[in-house]
């Protein structure tokens, strides 16, 4: 059992359940949308998102002395080997980016995804000035939602030769509202340290109430979406299950700072959630109507 702890702390400490939720929710949209993607493109992601979740372990200092001092200490000794292994990352997912490119606007449009998840948290231009992404109010959420409907659900699709249509559509439209709630409520997990840093997140300027009103209309209209596309007869029955992953989401943000213990726990288990939702109802979209 002690193993085990150990082994699941060294997991989360570095983030590769974070790293996994891409292929996850890759393998879910090409079940969704009936078309697999190429093996190549998991490869890709996971390396784009391992790299994201890496690099900015060394760029959060300010915010993460309050939000997480142990993560930033461990982070901080070992910052030469997460150096490395990003140096890896990025080169290795660029290269197969580019060699196995079909369509240059649509690998340009990775790059695009991987230039916001750079830039998030590292400074647009030199100099001391210079503001992250991060730092833009509202954008930086946005920009959550742009990179990951595109890394998971347009760019894959298309590399595969997927037609765009409808469906198409409303994966992109619900994979941007759902990123963009994943992001609002890791805000709403780390409102002590940004406020402390100075960084203007959608909870530290508007509050915790609004905040969590946010996250509700979000996911009101991504439940909507789906209703509406089962209703017109676009989507297969299966897409009912995407409500419980709405569902998660906003029980998750009503739960940030209540009676739970441990909100960073909570928000580890929600991406944990998520990864093992994904692989579940993407086998059952196999089966099922």
């Amino acid at each position: 059992m002690r193993l085990f702890s150990i082994l699941f702390q060294k997991f989360i400490d570095n983030r590769i359940h974070i790293a996994l939720t891409a292929p996850a929710l890759m393998w879910l949209w090409s079940r969704l949308l009936d078309h697999p993607f190429r093996i190549v493109d998991y490869v890709i992601l996971t390396l784009v998102s391992a790299f994201i979740c890496q690099w900015n372990r060394l760029t959060d200092e300010k915010e993460d002395r309050v939000n997480c001092p142990e993560d930033l200490e461990i982070a901080i000794r070992d910052r030469r080997w997460i150096q490395c292994y990003c140096f890896v990352a990025a080169a290795s997912a660029i290269t197969l980016i580019v060699v196995t490119a079909t369509d240059w606007l649509v690998s340009a449009s990775l790059l695009l995804a991987f230039s916001l998840g750079f830039f998030y948290s590292t400074p647009l231009l030199p100099g001391k000035n210079s503001r992250r992404i991060k730092d833009i109010f509202l954008f930086k959420n946005l920009s959550s939602g742009i990179g990951w409907s595109i890394g998971v659900v347009l760019y894959p699709a298309l590399r595969s030769g997927y037609d765009p249509d409808g469906k198409l559509l409303l994966a992109c439209l619900y994979m941007f509202l759902s990123a963009t709630t994943y992001e609002i409520i890791w805000d709403m997990r780390d409102i002590r340290g940004d406020r402390e840093a100075g960084v203007g997140t959608l909870p530290v300027v508007l509050g915790l109430p609004v905040a969590k009103g946010i996250v509700l209309g979000l996911q009101a209209l991504a439940v909507l979406l789906i209703a509406v596309g089962m209703i017109s007869g676009s989507l297969r029955m299966i897409w009912i299950f995407m409500a419980l992953h709405s569902l998660m989401l906003v029980w998750t943000a009503f739960s940030l700072g209540g009676r739970l213990p441990s909100s960073r726990m909570l928000t580890q288990m929600m991406v944990i959630a998520t990864i093992f939702f994904s692989l579940l109802v993407g086998v059952l979209a196999l089966y099922r109507p």
